[in-house]
């Protein structure tokens, strides 16, 4: 059996202890690379994701803003129209009668019937 000096020995221990280092470190950064690139896209992911919530956000807002307005223009058509309204029904009520309203009002009105206490039937007037 052949004998080693322990110079030799520390020598061989010291090599192969730097190749197993050297091999370890190999393999991590292998794996470093592929979590390096699962990390890249995971985060690509992340950003699309992100630019679509942002798309989003921006088009509720928009629908928001649309909403508040139809809701000022539905407002301001309906203060519109009740002064209209109001103006024209007082213009009617107010405006004096017409003799052919009047013969409408009467033809209208059934036969044979008195319309008022009076008793005068319809056919009367």
């Amino acid at each position: 059996m052949l004998e080693r000096s322990p110079e030799r020995q520390e020598k061989q221990f010291c090599a192969a202890l730097l190749e197993a280092i050297q091999c370890s470190r190999v393999a991590l950064e292998g794996q470093i690379d592929e979590v390096s690139v699962e990390v890249s896209l995971f985060w690509a992911d992340l950003q699309k994701v992100a630019d679509k919530v942002t798309v989003a956000e921006s088009n509720i807002m928009t629908l928001q803003t649309k909403l508040r307005q139809l809701k000022q223009q539905v407002a301001h058509m309906t203060k519109v129209t009740t002064t209209l309204e109001e103006e024209v029904a007082e213009e009617v009520l107010d405006a004096a009668l017409k003799l052919e309203e009047i013969r409408l009002a009467l033809a209208c009105l059934p036969g044979g019937k008195s319309p008022g206490n009076d008793g005068f039937p319809a056919e009367f007037y």
